[in-house]
């Protein structure tokens, strides 16, 4: 198993990345704009993408070849005896088809993990643009450490995996024996590329006859952390109040995903026995609704909760915790490591597990 891990140097190079494509493209369909500038747009879209696999993941994500063949199709019915007509028609057709060559690519990275008892997954990144969650980070890799070590937390249970991404710790758990995995999260292309994992997955080990092929069942679901705390009956009027004052991100997104996705809405009813995620706090709405999704989707009385990560931000982890217990939570906070010297990544306060059942301390 590589040490290549997602770290936050990745996720600004994505966010700039997808701020300079999108300027582009804007540029490219704006027809008010002159034709030298149009022109010089879509031709260093076209140079960054040939040579950046990360503006080349967000040209993908951002359809850049079809913005730019519509531009295209556009000046053909123009002027096309003006050479700068001529010259940014050619350089939109140019920057189609070297977004279309990274559209070919895919995008979709297959990684390979193995774990304590020969345990093995295969992981399908994508562009970091689809979410966070589109790679694997150091904290995934260090709760699947841990289940690997410990696989009698998953045996026999219903498993859930919250803000999953690629699914590392989820498609970990089926092989350790639970009864089932929920692997969830919200953004689209996150679910649909975790549907063709746990596919291939599944194509891995029956392809080697393991039994666990079949007695787990795995499945993708949507599941949206504002949502879910809003749809919540049991939250105490502090943390609903956190809640109530959460702003729901801008956009028309399909709320339900076709069945021929093949993921869907997380039941109303459902609930776990064991329930993990990783480096799940990056914002202050996370340490605001994340509580009232443990609390609702843990079984009771004996169901149980693991989150590890980075501690990023100590003042929004104690929020966390205090959001937690004013849901009648117990949480337990254990520091798993300090910072590595010598890795990219540095937090305020290296790595911690919490551990969280039900109860009142």
């Amino acid at each position: 198993m590589g040490d290549e891990v997602a770290d936050e140097g990745d996720w600004y190079a994505a966010l700039v990345a997808g701020e300079h494509v999108g300027d582009w493209l804007d540029t490219v369909r704006n027809a008010k704009i002159p034709p030298g500038r149009r022109t010089r747009a879509a031709s260093q879209l076209a140079e960054k993408v040939a040579a950046d696999p990360t503006y080349a993941d967000e040209a993908r994500e951002s359809d850049a070849a079809d913005v730019c063949d519509a531009a295209a199709r556009d000046v053909s019915k123009g002027d096309t005896h003006d050479e700068r007509f001529v010259n940014m028609r050619e350089a939109f057709e140019a920057c189609a088809a070297a977004c279309r060559a990274a559209l070919e690519d895919g995008g979709a990275r297959e990684r390979s993990f193995s774990f304590e008892g020969g345990h093995d997954v295969v992981v399908r990144e994508i562009a970091l643009g689809a979410g966070v969650g589109a790679k694997v980070w150091r904290a995934a890799i260090m709760l699947s450490e841990e289940l690997a070590a410990n696989p009698g937390w998953c045996e026999g249970n219903r498993c859930l995996e919250i803000g999953a991404g690629v699914g590392l710790c989820g498609l970990l758990a089926s092989r350790l024996g639970a009864s089932s995995v929920a692997l969830t999260d919200f953004e689209h292309p996150l679910l649909d590329s975790l549907v063709v994992a746990v596919d291939r997955n599944r194509e891995v080990l029956e392809s080697t006859n393991n039994a666990t092929a079949t007695s787990t069942t795995t499945t993708v679901r949507r599941l949206d952390w504002i949502e879910e705390s809003e749809r919540g009956e049991s939250k105490t009027d502090a943390v609903a109040e956190n809640v109530k004052n959460v702003k729901k991100p801008n956009g028309d997104e399909e709320r339900l995903g076709p069945t021929s996705r093949g993921w869907i809405e997380m039941e109303d009813e459902a609930t776990f026995d064991f329930i993990f995620g990783s480096d799940l706090l990056y914002e202050d709405v996370h340490a605001r609704t994340l509580p009232g999704v443990v609390k609702r989707r843990m079984s009771s009385p004996d169901g149980r909760c693991r989150v590890v990560g980075a501690v990023r931000n100590r003042s929004m982890l104690d929020a966390l915790v205090s959001n937690m217990r004013q849901e009648g939570l117990l949480v337990v906070e254990t520091h798993l490591r300090d910072n590595d010297t010598n890795a990219a990544d540095w937090y305020e306060d290296g790595y911690c597990a919490l551990e969280v059942t039900h109860g009142v301390e």
